[in-house]
């Protein structure tokens, strides 16, 4: 036999072995997992800690305020530092002079907790009011430095004493919804309370 075909035969040699250990490579063994997919499956492990009828008091940085929250029920990862909260309920009292005036009332579906550092984050629809002011936002945050509420989304706010709509995309207010300032494509209509309106707001 020639050089010349015996060197074509070990080519051909060659390249069929190269086929056949790449497809050797992916016969269906399982290969060992990703670091990932174990992580993934560590987290879906973890166990939760979950309560009924939970009631929680946070105050104010400047103890002028105290929340009094109220959840259906609250769970935590015990590899999270934050409480999931369901179906909340926020009464904020005014502390200042021994008094316990109520300043709001918040309600929202779904919250979230880190009492390491003191914060609160609704997700909503989101409601909160007084006698005075109502507002609708689609989150909402405590801020409890400032003590002040700051939402976003889509805002819908009724003044009942000025009988004013207003809409924006974002506003901040203090606790008792005073100080209220609102950006974001701000539109303001005039509104006409309907009978018994107002005083379902003080009742609630």
């Amino acid at each position: 036999m020639n050089k010349r075909w015996l060197g074509l035969i070990l080519s051909l040699i060659l390249i069929t072995g190269g086929i056949y250990w790449g497809l050797a490579a992916d016969d269906g063994t399982d290969s060992p997992p990703s670091p990932s997919s174990q992580q993934e499956q560590t987290e879906e492990q973890v166990p939760q800690r979950e309560a009924s009828r939970v009631e929680i008091n946070v105050s104010s940085d400047e103890g002028s305020t105290e929340l009094k929250l109220i959840a259906d029920r609250l769970s935590q990862s015990s590899s999270e530092s934050e409480l999931n909260l369901q179906q909340v309920v926020i009464k904020a009292y005014d502390k200042q002079g021994g008094a316990t005036d109520l300043q709001a009332t918040l309600t929202a579906p779904q919250g979230y907790y880190w009492p390491q550092k003191g914060r609160l984050e609704f997700e909503g629809p989101v409601e909160v009011q007084n006698d005075k002011v109502e507002i609708k936002a689609d989150t909402l945050r405590w801020d409890q430095k400032e003590n002040r509420w700051i939402g976003k989304g889509s805002i819908v706010i009724i003044h009942y004493q000025q009988e004013v709509k207003i809409t924006g995309e974002r506003f901040t207010a203090k606790v008792d919804l005073n100080k209220l300032h609102v950006t974001g494509n701000v539109r303001a209509a005039q509104y006409k309370p309907k009978a018994g309106e107002i005083n379902a707001a003080r009742e609630e």
